[in-house]
């Protein structure tokens, strides 16, 4: 596991707090990791990995209220 650069969010789902990380990379040469981890939960990816995710749940999101009619 790689050193924490910085918390990136927090929040709580489900009445469990959760913490986002970015973390360096693991070795040389390659991506920086994201950590998001409560106290009984652990993922790991790598930040690019990260970022397509987030789109896509960002592209969904706009989907939806676009088919429901929600601003």
């Amino acid at each position: 596991m790689g050193e924490i650069i910085n918390t990136i969010a927090t929040g709580k789902i489900l009445k469990s707090e959760f913490e986002i990380e970015l973390n360096h990379a693991p070795s040389s040469g390659l991506d920086q990791q994201i950590h998001i981890q409560s106290e009984n939960f652990r993922l790991e990816m790598d930040k690019k990995d990260f970022i397509i995710y987030g789109l896509s749940v960002l592209v969904a999101e706009r989907n939806l209220k676009t088919l429901k009619e929600i601003e």
